[in-house]
């Protein structure tokens, strides 16, 4: 995300509306812990983080074989890092860049809107 379109008072208004809306939707579905939204960063710097996750989960709707359901969550796993990009989505060349960087890529399905209404929140 390009955080020079947003002031430090909108990119905080935003992280906490979207904060709040992660908290609800782990009501619904009964999950202990919501996830932890951060403030957006621009891609380049989402390397530097990549390593610090036990597993790194991008979400395109480009990838064709690979789906949530054929990740093995073990115990072990402690530390999920999962990327929403833009609403246009990621480029080829961005994907690739992840991919590289260890990014597991996988396709959520085929209803799109449910990959829309992600990238919208």
């Amino acid at each position: 995300m390009n955080n020079k379109k947003y002031n430090e008072k909108d990119l905080k208004s935003k992280t906490k509306r979207w904060q709040r809306i992660s908290f609800e939707a782990s009501k619904q579905i009964h999950r202990n812990k919501p996830s932890k939204v951060k403030t957006p960063i621009s891609f380049n710097d989402l390397f530097d983080l990549i390593e610090k996750f036990d597993i790194f989960i991008d979400s395109w709707e480009g990838e064709k074989e690979k789906r949530i359901t054929d990740i093995e969550f073990k115990p072990d796993l402690l530390k999920i890092g999962y990327i929403i990009g833009p609403e246009g989505g990621f480029s080829i060349n961005e994907i690739n860049s992840l991919v590289s960087k260890g990014a597991l890529c996988i396709n959520l399905g085929r209803n799109i809107l449910a990959q829309k209404l992600l990238r919208s929140q």
